[in-house]
Formats: structure tokens, sequence, C-alpha cells
């Protein structure tokens, strides 16, 4: 039989009939029924540290404040991830890692070596921090 899927986006997205959509990811209590939250939230293309914190690390911390013990979260990051890093989006992504090892959830980091997108964008170890 299959499970059932639910899906906090942004924006409508093309999702299998099956796949509940809920548009208003701001919507956490629909978290709170599931046993495994995929978070695939964030930015590699953002033009300023503002813009990378709102997109991987603010998403992030709503989605960690969802979760409750029992659960288990799959998180999509980047080699490379560290809060102390000078690259913002290496940063960024080092940052949502922390918050999501320090809910109460299982915390599964997956990191990849790039992030899959339908645009073309300048990669983003091309962008540093400034101080």
């Amino acid at each position: 039989m299959g499970v059932a899927a639910s899906g906090l986006v942004r924006q409508p997205a093309d999702l299998p009939p099956s796949v509940t959509m809920i548009t208003d990811w701001m919507r956490t209590e629909a978290l709170s029924g599931a046993d495994t939250v995929v978070h695939l939230s964030g930015e590699i293309a953002a033009k300023t540290a503002a813009e990378y914190q709102a997109a991987n690390v603010e998403t992030t911390r709503v989605v960690a404040r969802a979760l409750r013990p029992g659960q288990r979260v799959v998180f999509v990051s980047h080699l490379g991830a560290d809060p102390t890093s000078t690259n913002l989006f290496l940063r960024a992504k080092g940052e949502a890692e922390r918050l999501l090892t320090q809910s109460p959830a299982q915390a599964v980091i997956l990191r990849t070596r790039s992030s899959p997108t339908r645009r073309r964008c300048r990669h983003p170890l091309s962008r540093r921090a400034r101080h």
C-alpha cells in the first residue's frame, strides 16, 4: 500500500495526486503527524547574506521548531557546510544543519556535491562573506 505524503511548498508545484499539497509552508502543524520530514528548502544563488539566511536558515528554523521526539528529519545539505565558513552558502547550510541536529528529532544530513536546480546559476563557492 504506500505511505501518505504531504508537501509544504512556497509555490504550487506539480505533485502526484496522492500527495497532499499545502501551499502555506508556514503551517508547520502539518509536520506534527509525520514520521519523517524531508527538508529541501534553500537557495544556492542568493545575492546577499540576508537572502541566504532567509532561504536556508530561517526556513530550517521553522521546521526545526515544529519537529517532535520520535520523528526523523532528512536534510539535503552541501559538502563543506560549516557554520563558521567564510562562504555565505556553506555557512548558511552549516547553520541549518546545526538547527536540525539540535532539534528533538533524529536528523539525517545528506551532504551533496551539487544542489539540484532547474536554472543555471553561479556556483555558490564563488561568493565569499564580507566581514
